[in-house]
């Protein structure tokens, strides 16, 4: 068995999962401050070496949010990472989008797929709409 931590350096993240203590969907968002050898669910290493999350719709969600998400957050030390726009960067990653979900009105809906955060708001917030043409 190989965990996400075998192919990637997971030691300055967090993982906020969709579920919460009880591991079901009614409460706050669990977060896992220790990745590796971690495997749940919800985050797990696909057999081609991919990093897999998945969120249930009705999952549970984090203090102000109300959207179940499954993602790492970069931390340095016990604080949340940030970012500046003077700091600058470059950020590379591959990703699939297996699904989506589906909108009251039976269409497909989209799912945030990545998010920079800066100190006091996001700076950058990535979505995957099946609506759009690729």
């Amino acid at each position: 068995m190989t965990f996400n931590s075998d192919h990637f350096d997971l030691t300055n993240w967090k993982l906020t999962l969709p579920v919460d203590a009880g591991n079901g969907f009614g409460g706050t968002a669990v977060e896992v401050k220790k990745l590796v050898g971690y495997e749940g669910n919800h985050f797990y290493d696909a057999a081609d070496g991919a990093m897999v999350f998945r969120a249930d719709v009705a999952g549970a969600t984090t203090s102000g949010s109300k959207y179940a998400r499954s993602e790492l957050r970069e931390m340095q030390g016990s604080d949340r990472a940030a970012w500046t726009l003077a700091e600058g960067g470059t950020m590379t990653a591959t990703l699939k989008v297996d699904a989506v979900p589906v909108r009251s009105d039976g269409s497909e809906g989209r799912v945030v797929i990545g998010q920079i955060h800066g100190e006091d708001e996001e700076l950058v917030r990535l979505y995957w709409e099946m609506a759009c043409p690729h």
